[in-house]
This record gives structure tokens, C-alpha cells and sequence, in this order.
């Protein structure tokens, strides 16, 4: 180099320099394994068995996904959300690897995940505080509680349930009139599921008001 000219050198580690910096921008930009991102998670527990997730990331362009540690299914472009039916009771979750615009895919070994579980059990509440039998007392307060019960619904004496309400609420029973008093109950979790009203907690008891 040193019979060149000048000019002709100068040229030459411009354009040393400019390979040196195009070659390191693609060696740093265009095989950085994208990362993908996943939005739509259910709440957990839930009783819903279909799900429907959003995938995105930077220039992340399409995707493939896995359920429960199954096989990946087929590239997907990101415009098409995961549709997920059928879902088991149980827990559930789903790896996702996305793919950039130059084609290079996030590692298998290293998906993104998200998680949740489907909860299909009905609970069964629990009542307490039922007045001694016989009682002259037209008045009564039930407690409800329960495995994971966080609402019920009430009915006295065969009638109409009531709304739901929480189990931190206490069933308030007053007027009462002489005779047999029943109380039936049905409990919700947090899943959303309801104790079924063919099989409902029961509690009895009797009103006395008559004079020895």
C-alpha cells in the first residue's frame, strides 16, 4: 500500500471501515434471536376451557406454540391469535417462540410462557351458627364458608334463592313462624363454578313458639 497514493489509501480504509461496521451492525442485529410476547392470559383458576392469546415483540412476525410440553405446532403469522378449546381440568401452559423479519427464531430452549389453571370442581359450602332445635328465638345468622367458596346463594324453606352475595355477608333470618325452619345453600369458588342446586348444603331447625 505504501506505492499508492494517498488519496487511494484513504479510500481504501474508508471503505475497510465501512465493511468493518456494516458486517458488525448484521452480526449484531440480524441473528439477535427475537423474543416474543404473549397477552391474553386467563385468570387462574378459572372454569372457562377455551382461551384465545395475543402474541407479539419486537419485529417478531410470526410464531409457533406449544401446549402443556406437546409438540409445536406450524409457523403462524402474529395476526392470527392462539386459539386454545377443550381445555382439561388442570393446569395449563403455553410455551411460544417468535420468528423477526430476517428469520431468525427465539430458542425452543427458551420460550416465552405463560400459565393458568382450569378449575371444573363444583366446591360445597359450609354453614355454621344453626340456632339449637327446638328454639323460640325468630331470628337466626349463618355463617357460609367453604374450601375456595367466595359467594353463595341462599334459599328458606324451599322458597326462591337469593342473589349471590359474599361469603364475608352473613345470612340475616328474621319474622321466622313457628315450625320447621330450612336453610339450603349453594357455594361459588373463585373459578366461577357453582355447587350444583340439586345438591345444596342444608341446615334445620325448628321454631316453638307455644307455651307449656
Amino acid at each position: 500500500m505504501s506505492g499508492l497514493p494517498a488519496s487511494k489509501r484513504v479510500y481504501e480504509c474508508f471503505l475497510f471501515a465501512v465493511l468493518f461496521f456494516v458486517t458488525l451492525f448484521f452480526a449484531t442485529y440480524s441473528y439477535a434471536a427475537p423474543t416474543a410476547t404473549v397477552s391474553g392470559t386467563p385468570a387462574s383458576p378459572t372454569n372457562a376451557t377455551t382461551a384465545t392469546l395475543t402474541v407479539g415483540g419486537t419485529d417478531v412476525v410470526a410464531y409457533q406454540y406449544s401446549l402443556n410440553g406437546g409438540a409445536y405446532f406450524a409457523e403462524t403469522p402474529v395476526a392470527t391469535a392462539i386459539s386454545l378449546s377443550g381445555l382439561t381440568e388442570g393446569p395449563q401452559t403455553v410455551a411460544v417462540i417468535g420468528k423477526d423479519s430476517a428469520g431468525n427464531w427465539q430458542d425452543q430452549a427458551s420460550p416465552t410462557t405463560v400459565s393458568w389453571t382450569v378449575d371444573l370442581t363444583a366446591p360445597a359450602a359450609t354453614v355454621s351458627g344453626t340456632p339449637a332445635s327446638p328454639t323460640n328465638a325468630t331470628t337466626a345468622t349463618l355463617a357460609v364458608g367453604g374450601t375456595d367458596v367466595v359467594a353463595y346463594r341462599y334459599s328458606l324453606n324451599s322458597g326462591a334463592y337469593s342473589a349471590e352475595t359474599p361469603v364475608a355477608t352473613a345470612i340475616s333470618l328474621s319474622g321466622l313462624t313457628a315450625g320447621p325452619q330450612t336453610v339450603a345453600v349453594i357455594g361459588k369458588d373463585s373459578a366461577g363454578n357453582w355447587q350444583d342446586q340439586a345438591s345444596p348444603t342444608t341446615v334445620s331447625w325448628t321454631v316453638d313458639l307455644t307455651a307449656p
